[in-house]
C-alpha cells in the first residue's frame, strides 16, 4: 500500500511538473495541494483500503459458500440468490455519493485557498486591520466544508442501514426455510446450527461489501481528476528547445484569452541573435504576453514562430519574471538550481548582478537560508538574485519582464550597462523605464499598443519621428510626482 500511494504521487508530481504554463495557470496552487494531500488521502482510504477489505470479504464469503454448496445445495443456491438484494445498493445510492463526494473537494479546494489568502496575505490583513472580516471569511469557507462533509456521512450512514437491514432480512429468510426444511425432516438440529453459521459467514460480508463498494464508486470523480493530470507526463513529447544561432521571427503572431478580448494580433518581428530589445508600451498593450510567447509559456493562436527559419520549435531561453520566486533552501542552491557551478562562475553572476556586497554582508555568506519565498531580503535584492540566477546559467537568449522594476535608477543602470557588455547574449526585455540612458543601450525599442506593433527603431530615431514612443515619454513627464 505505501508504495502504490507513494507511485500515485510522484505520478502525480510529473504530471503537474509537465503541464503547460497556461494550463497550470487556471486554478489555484492551493487547489493542486488539495489535491496531493486531501484528495489522494480519500483515494487512499475510500479506494485502496476499501478495496483490499472487500477482497478479505469476497474470499471469506467464497469459502463459507463452497462449505454451504456441500453442506445443502438448495440452501446454498437460495442464499446466493438473496444475496442479489444487498448488492443493489451501490446502484442505489451510487449518483448522490458521487455527487457527495465531489461536493466535498470543491469546498474543501475552495477552503485551502481561503487559508493560502489568510497566510500570504498576513501583511495586508493586518495593515488594512480586517481581521474580523478575513475571520468571517473563514468562518463561511468552513461552515460550507463541514455541511458538505455531513451530508456525506448522512448518506453513507443510510447506505449503512439499508445494507445492515437487508442483510438482516435475507439471514432471517434463510433461517426460516431451514427451519422449513427442518420440520419436514430434511435437516436436523446440527445441521441447522451449522447451516446458520455459514450462512452468516456468506451474507455478512455481502452487505459489508455492498457498502464499501459504494463508497469505493464515490471516488470516481478523484481518480477522473487524477489520471486526468497523470496522463500528461505519459503523454509529453521530447522537448523542442533549440538554440538560437541567427534569428528568430514573429510572423502575424496573434493571441487572446478564453473572454475572446484579443491580446495580440499581426504580431511581425525580426529579433537577431546578439542583439538587444525593448518592449514598451501602455499597460494592458500585451508586452508580457507577447514575451511569454516567446518563450514558449503560450501557445500563440495564430501566426508563425520562425527558429532560424524553422516552424514548431521554441527557443531555449531564460525568462525572468516580474515577481520573483525563491524557494525555501539556501542562496547558493536558489542560484544553481540543480546545476553544478563552480565557486568562479558564482562569484562572477554576482558581480555582475550587484551582490557581490549584499552576499559579503551576510552571516553565512551562501549558505544562508532565503527563508520562505526569499522573506529574508527586499524586493530588489530578490531582483538581483534573479538576475545573477539567469546570468549563471548562461542561456544565450534572455527574456526579462519587468526584472529590474524593483531597483534604484542608479541600480537599474548599472545592471543595463552589465548586460549591454554581454555581446553573445540576446536580450528582450518588457519595461516600464522610459529612461534615455538605459532604452539607448539597446538595439531596437519596439512600442506596442492595443496589442499591435506601431513603431520599432533605435531610440533617437523614434523620438524624432514624434509618434507613439515621444507620447510615452511626454505621458511619463508629465505623470504627477509622488507627495
Amino acid at each position: 500500500m505505501r508504495n502504490v500511494m507513494m507511485h500515485l504521487r510522484e505520478d502525480l508530481s510529473a504530471g503537474f511538473l509537465s503541464m503547460k504554463m497556461e494550463d497550470f495557470r487556471k486554478k489555484s496552487s492551493a487547489r493542486y495541494l488539495s489535491l496531493m494531500n486531501q484528495n489522494v488521502a480519500l483515494v487512499e482510504e475510500n479506494y485502496f483500503k476499501n478495496g483490499c477489505s472487500i477482497f478479505e470479504g469476497f474470499v471469506s464469503m467464497a469459502i463459507a459458500a463452497i462449505l454451504l454448496v456441500y453442506l445443502n445445495p438448495i440452501l446454498a443456491l437460495v442464499s446466493i440468490a438473496l444475496m442479489s438484494i444487498p448488492s443493489l445498493i451501490p446502484q442505489l445510492f451510487g449518483r448522490k455519493l458521487k455527487a457527495g463526494q465531489t461536493a466535498i473537494v470543491e469546498t474543501t479546494g475552495a477552503y485551502n485557498v481561503s487559508i493560502k489568502d489568510l497566510f500570504q496575505g498576513f501583511e495586508v490583513i493586518k495593515g488594512y486591520h480586517v481581521e474580523k472580516e478575513m475571520q468571517a471569511d473563514h468562518k463561511s469557507f468552513l461552515g460550507g466544508m463541514e455541511k458538505k462533509k455531513a451530508g456525506f456521512q448522512k448518506i453513507m450512514s443510510v447506505v449503512y442501514c439499508f445494507a445492515n437491514a437487508s442483510g438482516v432480512a435475507v439471514q432471517f429468510l434463510v433461517i426460516t426455510i431451514a427451519g422449513m426444511l427442518a420440520v419436514r425432516g430434511y435437516l436436523t438440529l446440527g445441521s441447522i446450527i451449522a447451516l446458520t453459521q455459514l450462512t452468516g459467514q456468506v451474507i455478512t460480508p455481502v452487505f459489508q461489501m455492498s457498502a464499501k463498494f459504494s463508497l469505493l464508486r464515490s471516488t470516481k470523480p478523484l481518480q477522473d481528476e487524477m489520471e486526468q493530470i497523470v496522463k500528461i507526463s505519459q503523454k509529453i513529447e521530447d522537448s523542442k528547445e533549440v538554440q538560437l544561432e541567427k534569428e528568430l521571427q514573429l510572423q502575424g503572431i496573434s493571441y487572446s484569452y478564453a473572454e475572446g478580448e484579443p491580446v495580440l494580433s499581426g504580431i511581425d518581428l525580426l529579433f537577431e541573435s546578439g542583439k538587444h530589445y525593448a518592449i514598451v508600451g501602455k499597460s494592458g498593450s500585451g508586452k508580457s504576453t507577447l514575451l511569454q510567447i516567446v518563450g514558449g509559456y503560450l501557445q500563440k493562436q495564430g501566426g508563425e514562430l520562425l527558429v532560424d527559419g524553422r516552424e514548431g520549435e521554441i527557443p531555449s531561453s531564460i525568462m525572468m519574471q516580474q515577481n520573483v520566486f525563491l524557494f525555501d533552501k539556501t542562496l547558493k542552491e536558489n542560484l544553481c538550481l540543480y546545476r553544478p557551478f563552480d565557486e568562479a562562475q558564482i562569484q562572477r553572476a554576482l558581480d555582475q548582478a550587484g551582490l557581490t556586497d549584499t552576499v559579503a554582508a551576510l552571516p553565512e555568506g551562501m549558505e544562508t537560508c532565503v527563508k520562505e519565498n526569499g522573506s529574508r531580503f527586499s524586493g530588489g535584492e530578490k531582483q538581483r538574485i534573479a538576475l545573477a540566477r539567469a546570468i549563471l546559467h548562461g542561456e544565450e537568449l534572455l527574456l526579462m519582464d519587468e526584472a529590474t522594476s524593483a531597483l534604484d535608477k542608479r541600480t537599474a543602470g548599472q545592471i543595463e550597462q552589465q548586460l549591454s557588455q554581454c555581446k553573445n547574449l540576446t536580450l528582450i526585455s518588457v519595461t516600464h523605464r522610459l529612461d534615455p540612458a538605459i532604452l539607448e543601450k539597446y538595439d531596437e525599442v519596439i512600442v506596442l499598443d492595443h496589442g499591435q506593433v506601431v513603431e520599432k527603431g533605435a531610440y533617437r530615431e523614434l523620438l524624432a519621428r514624434k509618434g507613439a514612443l515621444q507620447e510615452l515619454v511626454q505621458e511619463e513627464e508629465d505623470a504627477p510626482l509622488p507627495q
